[in-house]
Protein backbone atom coordinates (compact mmCIF):
# COMPACT_ATOMS: atom_id res chain seq x y z
CA UNK A 1 0.00 0.00 0.00
CA UNK A 2 2.85 2.37 0.63
CA UNK A 3 4.14 1.65 -2.75
CA UNK A 4 0.66 2.25 -4.24
CA UNK A 5 0.69 5.67 -2.76
CA UNK A 6 4.32 6.71 -3.46
CA UNK A 7 4.08 5.95 -6.85
CA UNK A 8 0.83 8.57 -6.80
CA UNK A 9 2.21 11.38 -4.84
CA UNK A 10 4.69 13.32 -7.13
CA UNK A 11 6.99 16.09 -5.93
CA UNK A 12 5.77 19.46 -7.57
CA UNK A 13 8.60 19.67 -10.00
CA UNK A 14 7.77 15.82 -11.08
CA UNK A 15 3.67 17.37 -11.82
CA UNK A 16 4.97 20.48 -13.82
CA UNK A 17 7.28 17.33 -15.85
CA UNK A 18 4.41 15.63 -16.92
CA UNK A 19 2.35 18.85 -17.84
CA UNK A 20 5.10 19.99 -19.85
CA UNK A 21 5.19 16.47 -21.46
CA UNK A 22 1.45 16.48 -22.28
CA UNK A 23 1.43 19.82 -23.37
CA UNK A 24 4.20 19.38 -25.88
CA UNK A 25 2.67 16.34 -26.94
CA UNK A 26 -1.03 17.90 -27.20
CA UNK A 27 -2.26 18.37 -30.97
CA UNK A 28 -3.62 21.61 -30.82
CA UNK A 29 0.03 23.05 -28.94
CA UNK A 30 1.87 21.23 -31.76
CA UNK A 31 0.00 22.96 -34.33
CA UNK A 32 0.15 26.60 -32.56
CA UNK A 33 4.15 25.66 -32.71
CA UNK A 34 4.07 24.65 -36.47
CA UNK A 35 1.90 28.38 -37.17
CA UNK A 36 4.43 30.46 -34.84
CA UNK A 37 7.40 28.85 -36.93
CA UNK A 38 5.55 29.43 -40.26
CA UNK A 39 5.00 32.71 -39.58
CA UNK A 40 8.17 34.30 -38.15
CA UNK A 41 9.77 31.99 -41.29
CA UNK A 42 8.11 34.06 -43.51
CA UNK A 43 8.76 37.50 -41.95
CA UNK A 44 12.08 36.72 -41.60
CA UNK A 45 12.74 35.81 -45.04
CA UNK A 46 10.46 38.70 -45.88
CA UNK A 47 12.79 41.34 -44.30
CA UNK A 48 15.83 39.43 -45.56
CA UNK A 49 14.61 39.82 -48.95
CA UNK A 50 15.97 43.01 -50.51
CA UNK A 51 13.25 42.95 -53.43
CA UNK A 52 11.01 43.56 -50.35
CA UNK A 53 13.03 46.57 -49.85
CA UNK A 54 13.16 47.48 -52.86
CA UNK A 55 9.64 47.44 -53.46
CA UNK A 56 9.09 49.55 -50.09
CA UNK A 57 11.41 52.23 -51.10
CA UNK A 58 9.32 52.35 -54.58
CA UNK A 59 6.47 52.97 -52.54
CA UNK A 60 8.12 55.68 -50.45
CA UNK A 61 8.91 57.59 -53.57
CA UNK A 62 4.92 57.08 -54.83
CA UNK A 63 4.32 58.16 -51.47
CA UNK A 64 6.67 61.18 -51.06
CA UNK A 65 7.78 59.60 -47.90
CA UNK A 66 11.43 60.34 -47.85
CA UNK A 67 12.05 57.77 -44.27
CA UNK A 68 10.69 55.41 -46.13
CA UNK A 69 12.92 55.47 -48.97
CA UNK A 70 16.05 56.17 -46.94
CA UNK A 71 15.44 52.78 -44.54
CA UNK A 72 15.26 51.10 -47.67
CA UNK A 73 18.48 52.76 -49.76
CA UNK A 74 19.81 52.14 -45.51
CA UNK A 75 18.83 48.31 -46.29
CA UNK A 76 19.82 47.48 -49.70
CA UNK A 77 22.90 49.48 -49.13
CA UNK A 78 23.91 46.11 -46.70
CA UNK A 79 22.97 43.95 -50.14
CA UNK A 80 26.24 44.33 -52.64
CA UNK A 81 24.10 43.27 -55.74
CA UNK A 82 21.20 45.72 -54.66
CA UNK A 83 23.92 48.72 -54.03
CA UNK A 84 22.83 50.40 -57.48
CA UNK A 85 19.20 50.45 -56.10
CA UNK A 86 20.17 52.39 -52.94
CA UNK A 87 22.35 54.73 -55.08
CA UNK A 88 18.78 55.13 -57.14
CA UNK A 89 16.94 56.02 -53.81
CA UNK A 90 19.82 58.17 -52.53
CA UNK A 91 19.61 59.95 -55.82
CA UNK A 92 15.92 60.43 -54.76
CA UNK A 93 16.70 61.66 -51.27
CA UNK A 94 19.20 63.80 -53.12
CA UNK A 95 17.26 65.69 -55.31
CA UNK A 96 14.42 66.33 -52.89
CA UNK A 97 16.86 67.93 -50.73
CA UNK A 98 18.29 69.94 -53.60
CA UNK A 99 21.46 68.45 -53.28
CA UNK A 100 21.89 68.28 -57.53
CA UNK A 101 25.32 67.35 -57.84
CA UNK A 102 25.32 64.47 -55.44
CA UNK A 103 22.01 63.49 -57.15
CA UNK A 104 23.36 63.21 -59.96
CA UNK A 105 26.35 61.47 -59.57
CA UNK A 106 24.56 58.46 -57.88
CA UNK A 107 21.75 58.32 -60.46
CA UNK A 108 24.69 57.95 -63.34
CA UNK A 109 26.09 55.20 -60.45
CA UNK A 110 22.66 53.45 -60.13
CA UNK A 111 21.96 53.17 -64.26
CA UNK A 112 24.63 50.82 -64.14
CA UNK A 113 22.25 48.23 -63.12
CA UNK A 114 19.73 47.08 -65.87
CA UNK A 115 16.75 46.71 -63.79
CA UNK A 116 16.94 50.67 -62.99
CA UNK A 117 18.53 52.10 -65.36
CA UNK A 118 15.71 54.09 -67.14
CA UNK A 119 14.68 55.21 -64.11
CA UNK A 120 17.81 56.32 -62.97
CA UNK A 121 18.28 57.77 -66.57
CA UNK A 122 15.44 59.80 -65.49
CA UNK A 123 16.70 60.82 -62.36
CA UNK A 124 19.82 61.75 -63.53
CA UNK A 125 18.41 63.85 -66.07
CA UNK A 126 16.13 65.51 -63.30
CA UNK A 127 19.70 66.44 -61.39
CA UNK A 128 21.03 67.67 -64.07
CA UNK A 129 18.27 70.14 -65.57
CA UNK A 130 17.86 71.30 -61.71
CA UNK A 131 22.03 72.22 -61.96
CA UNK A 132 20.85 74.32 -65.13
CA UNK A 133 22.80 71.66 -67.23
CA UNK A 134 19.69 71.67 -69.72
CA UNK A 135 21.69 70.22 -72.71
CA UNK A 136 23.08 66.70 -70.76
CA UNK A 137 19.49 66.03 -69.32
CA UNK A 138 17.50 66.34 -73.04
CA UNK A 139 20.97 63.86 -73.52
CA UNK A 140 19.67 61.31 -70.72
CA UNK A 141 15.68 61.67 -71.49
CA UNK A 142 16.18 61.09 -75.32
CA UNK A 143 18.65 58.00 -74.25
CA UNK A 144 15.68 56.67 -72.54
CA UNK A 145 13.33 57.48 -75.36
CA UNK A 146 15.45 55.46 -77.61
CA UNK A 147 15.51 52.70 -75.07
CA UNK A 148 11.74 52.87 -74.34
CA UNK A 149 9.59 55.01 -76.28
CA UNK A 150 6.91 54.49 -74.17
CA UNK A 151 8.61 55.61 -71.20
CA UNK A 152 6.28 58.25 -69.96
CA UNK A 153 8.36 60.31 -67.16
CA UNK A 154 11.11 60.99 -69.81
CA UNK A 155 8.31 62.65 -72.03
CA UNK A 156 6.99 64.27 -69.15
CA UNK A 157 10.32 65.92 -68.41
CA UNK A 158 11.63 66.74 -71.70
CA UNK A 159 7.90 68.81 -72.50
CA UNK A 160 8.37 70.51 -69.43
CA UNK A 161 12.06 71.48 -70.74
CA UNK A 162 10.72 72.28 -74.03
CA UNK A 163 7.79 74.56 -72.52
CA UNK A 164 10.33 76.25 -70.47
CA UNK A 165 12.83 77.25 -73.09
CA UNK A 166 9.66 78.71 -75.22
CA UNK A 167 9.81 75.40 -77.80
CA UNK A 168 6.60 74.76 -77.67
CA UNK A 169 5.85 72.34 -80.67
CA UNK A 170 8.22 69.86 -79.04
CA UNK A 171 6.21 70.41 -75.70
CA UNK A 172 3.38 69.73 -76.87
CA UNK A 173 4.94 66.56 -78.65
CA UNK A 174 6.21 65.18 -75.49
CA UNK A 175 3.17 66.12 -73.78
CA UNK A 176 0.96 64.19 -75.98
CA UNK A 177 2.75 61.38 -75.61
CA UNK A 178 2.22 61.37 -71.78
CA UNK A 179 -1.62 61.88 -72.42
CA UNK A 180 -2.02 59.21 -75.42
CA UNK A 181 0.11 56.87 -72.35
CA UNK A 182 -1.42 57.93 -69.52
CA UNK A 183 -4.65 59.55 -70.25
CA UNK A 184 -5.85 59.67 -66.90
CA UNK A 185 -3.13 61.86 -66.14
CA UNK A 186 -3.52 64.48 -68.32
Amino acid sequence: MNITLASQISSPQESFTRRAVQAVVNPKTISMVLLLTIVVSLFLQRISNPRYFFDQGLAGIKNKDLVQVSRAASELDQNVAYRRHSDYFKAYIAIQNEEYERALRLALQAREHPDIELDASVLAGEAAYKMGASGNAKMLWEEVLLKDPNFVQAHQWLGAMFYDIGSMSDAIFHLEQVSKLVPDDA
